[in-house]
């Protein structure tokens, strides 16, 4: 079973597991028969655009030269099977940033986990990866307009020279400013 069977299978069998609690519907077949019998139902759309960062357990530096070309294609990949297209990935070797637009049908806690887990998983089999390769367990994701997309774009292509000038703690630091994170608490984002 592929990736995105997998989370097919588990959306359907939560959705079963929700409409057995409901006493709604008996399968999730009969669900989907009522869902996508009315043809004029009316358009949702959302356009949000969210920037994520997260580093590497510990800030280790475990993202190499030999995996990370083909570690951005890979989360490209699992964003684009949950609806969430990427824009722009880069990474330093101790961590992260990526520019998507995110599903109406997902949240971003459910994004993140599933593109944190996913990878690590993959990074871990990889010829050049490493076997105890762990995520941080929390994230940085913060939301833009669509205004913003050339400019963050930008920002996330230039690592390499951000980072000739601070380190990605301050670079945390700035963007918990930035964007007024008032929950930002260092002793536990920190991990």
């Amino acid at each position: 079973m592929n990736q995105a069977e997998g989370l097919e299978e588990r959306n359907s069998i939560n959705l079963i597991n929700l409409c057995k609690v409901f006493r709604v519907f008996d399968s999730y077949d009969e669900l989907q028969s009522l869902t996508y019998q009315d043809t004029t139902m009316s358009q949702s759309i959302s356009t949000l655009y969210t920037h994520a960062t997260f580093s590497t357990k510990d800030r280790n530096l475990w993202i190499n030269e030999q995996i990370r070309d083909n570690l951005h294609a890979y989360m490209a990949s699992i964003l684009k099977i949950l609806n969430s297209p990427a824009l722009i990935i880069n990474s330093m070797p101790d961590h992260i940033h990526i520019l998507f637009r995110v599903s109406k049908t997902i949240t971003i806690a459910d994004v993140m986990e599933e593109v944190k887990k996913s990878s690590s998983k993959w990074i871990k089999v990889q010829p050049n990866g490493v076997s105890s390769f762990y995520w941080q367990k929390g994230y940085g994701a913060f939301s833009l307009s669509s205004s913003h997309l050339d400019v963050v774009s930008r920002y996330i292509a230039n690592q390499k020279e951000h980072h000739k000038k601070f380190t990605y703690r301050e670079e945390v630091e700035r963007l918990m400013k930035k964007y007024n994170v008032s929950e930002y608490d260092p002793k536990y984002y920190w991990d």
